[in-house]
């Protein structure tokens, strides 16, 4: 690649199948609140084209907040009775 040329990669959250508007109200509620860097986008959960919750990060909120979103996301559906099986 050439001298100088930088690509910065966009990422995206996405929940699929049958998941209660609730749960999505409650995350993005506590994205809200989230404290952030100047230059990151604000975080929230909407219906895409293909009717899945995604949510789409700018490079500096990726870079500075991707870890506390996935916290957020995660303690919000243990607090609403999820339970998370993690395979390795």
């Amino acid at each position: 690649k050439p001298a100088g040329f930088q690509v910065k990669a966009e990422k995206s959250f996405s929940f699929h199948g049958q998941v209660p508007v609730e749960l999505i109200s409650a995350i993005n509620q506590r994205l809200r609140v989230m404290r952030l860097a100047k230059s990151a986008n604000q975080l929230q959960f909407k219906t895409d084209a293909f009717g899945h919750y995604a949510a789409q990060m700018n490079h500096d909120y990726q870079k500075y907040h991707e870890e506390d979103a996935i916290v957020s996301i995660l303690d919000v559906m243990e607090i609403l009775g999820w339970t998370f099986k993690f395979q390795y």
